[in-house]
């Protein structure tokens, strides 16, 4: 009979391996589909309107192989309906940003619906959720404090483009 020492050690052992393989799996998988993959995500920004501070979620998306950015939709109140209708929009044959593309990485945020992700897949992409608590992430959380912090008022000569 194994002692409980050894049934835990050999478990840290095999559940290191796991991660292990399953980040040689991660790495493989990006650089064999580099060119054909869009990651999308959301952020805030706060900016003073008339009716006072309101949070704006704007969703972006960025091509991995050129490093192009898509602003994909600006709401103060999104939903599944304004997530259907950006869905459309990216994948629209003429001037959509995931013409020619197959995958799109996101987190498992609610928002990406189960009709946002069916009309991605009518138009040919295939979603990739990331794993929950995925720790490779948190170096892009060093990217955001500055934009967090940061709040525009509403006829702020900086806002206008964005906005």
């Amino acid at each position: 009979m194994r002692s409980s020492v050894s049934i835990r050690s050999e478990w840290r052992r095999s559940s290191l391996l796991r991660q292990l393989l399953w980040l040689a799996c991660w790495k493989e998988f990006l650089s064999r589909h580099w060119d054909v993959l869009v990651a999308a995500d959301f952020f805030t920004v706060e900016v003073w309107t008339r009716s006072g501070l309101t949070r704006i979620l704007v969703l972006f998306l960025l091509d991995l192989s050129t490093r192009r950015v898509e602003i994909a939709g600006i709401a103060t109140k999104a939903d599944g309906i304004w997530m259907d209708q950006v869905a459309r929009n990216l994948c629209d044959d003429g001037a959509g940003f995931l013409t020619g593309k197959r995958y799109l990485i996101h987190d498992r945020d609610p928002l990406f619906t189960t009709t946002f992700l069916a009309t991605l897949a009518a138009g040919g992409v295939k979603s990739v959720k990331l794993p929950p608590r995925s720790p490779a992430l948190s170096e892009f959380q060093k990217l955001r404090p500055k934009c967090d912090q940061s709040r525009l008022q509403a006829g702020d000569s900086r806002a206008s483009p964005g906005l």
